[in-house]
């Protein structure tokens, strides 16, 4: 049996087994270019609502993945983790209650969110990165009073300062 194939048969054949395998690979690359987006929106999303709470873990740990999820070879990948390794290695410098040092670490994080949102194709301005975060007072409040509790309780368990107790007698008219 000798079978005489045409082009055109030959052509409508290898469409029907390559054409499943092809969809099959184009559905996994985008689904993984979606995930990898998605990534990359909650870094960005967890840094700018957490921009005036600096100390947050969510924060800390926004931060620590960007090295993970901006590692395209393009030019805003690459924009990304350059502000990222500006802002780590102000970081390592002692800020010595210098209040020169807040105002660099919020420029520079500024600039990292700014140029996280260019990456992520977001139409925000600088300035609005900036200026635009809410922190209630109330919570600087608490992370003020958590340190100096922290300081205290130290300086008490570590460096053996005295404990003061205070005896208060019952006033027999309260009983």
């Amino acid at each position: 049996m000798n079978v005489h194939l045409d082009a055109e048969t030959v052509v409508t054949i290898i469409a029907i087994l390559v054409g499943p395998i092809m969809a099959a690979v184009v559905g996994i690359w985008l689904q993984d270019r979606k995930e990898r987006i998605s990534r990359k929106n909650y870094i960005f999303k967890t840094l700018l609502s957490t921009r005036a709470m600096f100390l947050l873990q969510d924060h800390v740990r926004a931060l620590n993945m960007i090295d993970v999820e901006f590692t395209g070879n393009n030019s805003l990948d690459k924009d990304v983790r350059d502000k990222w390794k500006a802002l780590l290695n102000h970081f390592g410098k002692k800020p010595n209650n210098d209040p020169q040092w807040g105002e660099e670490r919020a420029r520079r994080l500024t600039d990292l969110l700014f140029s996280m949102s260019k990456n992520l194709k977001y139409d925000i301005e600088k300035s609005h990165i900036e200026s635009g975060a809410y922190a209630p007072v109330f919570y600087e409040n608490i992370e003020t009073q958590i340190a100096t509790i922290r300081e205290k309780l130290i300086e008490l368990l570590d460096k053996g300062h005295p404990f003061p107790i205070r005896i208060i007698e019952e006033d027999e008219s309260s009983q």
